[in-house]
């Protein structure tokens, strides 16, 4: 029997739109260069499954924000033993490292390196990512000021092990504006 996989409501911790839809005239920005991500080719607020695993999509075709910019963000969990947390990103300008604190309902915590790869330069395989991630999904073109630049990028999932004889409480994640997450899904 497989385990149950729980999506994680991030809708309150969005802070950034980084997904544009020009034939919406909904401009998006991950940073101040422009860089987005199509509306049109992304999923609309739905649960998509990647890699056997479900994820909430934001809802993109809004010009609300629609994902985290990592900035120490506390995310809250429906307290349960979970063995692992899926995460739905990227990174801009470089492949990071950084701490993510997992905070259990018994008052105890730890930090555990977690890393995202640059959306950029990979392969459809993967192949070149610097963390352990996997390919949740390719997107062959972005936008730079509204104009479409054919190049291939993605959107990886990225996985924390956790310590499935606690229950969690909550996830503190990095402070680094240059990483960007979509999704989150606890495996109990």
């Amino acid at each position: 029997m497989a385990n149950k996989k729980v999506c994680v409501d991030l809708s309150k911790l969005f802070n950034n739109k980084g997904v544009s839809w020009i034939g919406l005239g909904i401009a998006g920005s991950f940073d101040h260069s422009g860089i987005s991500v199509p509306g049109e080719i992304l999923p609309d607020g739905i649960t998509v499954t990647w890699c056997d695993i479900p994820f909430q999509f934001p809802k993109t075709s809004s010009i609300e924000n629609d994902h985290i910019c990592c900035e120490e963000q506390t995310i809250e969990v429906d307290p349960n033993s979970y063995r692992q947390i899926y995460v739905a990103g990227f990174s801009l300008y470089g492949d990071y490292s950084d701490r993510v604190w997992i905070h259990y309902e018994d008052g105890s915590s730890e930090d555990k390196e977690f890393g995202l790869s640059d959306w950029y330069s990979r392969t459809e395989a993967g192949n070149g990512l610097k963390h352990s991630e996997q390919v949740a999904m390719m997107i062959p073109y972005y936008y730079e000021n509204g104009i479409k630049i054919q190049a291939m990028r993605g959107i990886w999932i990225q996985r924390l092990l956790i310590d499935p004889n606690k229950k969690l409480h909550s996830i503190r994640l990095p402070d680094n504006p240059y990483m960007f997450i979509f999704a989150i899904t606890a495996e109990e």
